[in-house]
């Protein structure tokens, strides 16, 4: 009885246990970051390109008060809208993100 080389089948089975417990563990964890870096990624994309709009919006200043457009942007479906309020160019685009829950940013120009 001394002399007992390898392992015994309850130390396997619980080793197995352990490491079935830590990949169920880290697995979600693992998606729910990616999601959210990949929600991050298109709040950027989605910033940046209603900031270029905008900036762009201000200078031709062609005087249309209000517009509405769909773009793609970063494989999300947006809605860019402008309007004019108090001598402000508001612009705002809207979407849904990769967990499906609706998202909009908003900036604002100085009209000349």
């Amino acid at each position: 009885m001394k002399n007992r080389n390898g392992f015994i089948w309850l130390e396997t089975l619980v080793s197995a246990n352990i490491v079935a417990l830590v990949l169920t563990t880290l697995i979600p964890i693992y998606i729910s970051v990616k999601e959210e870096k990949r929600i991050l990624h298109d709040r950027t994309m989605i910033s940046l390109f209603l900031y270029d709009e905008l900036q762009r919006e201000l200078y031709l200043a062609n005087g249309i008060h209000e517009r509405k457009e769909r773009y793609s942007v970063s494989n999300r479906n947006v809605t860019l809208t402008f309007q004019e309020k108090d001598g402000f160019l508001k612009g705002c685009v809207s979407w849904k993100n990769v967990k499906g829950r609706s998202e909009e940013i908003c900036l604002y120009g100085l009209q000349k």
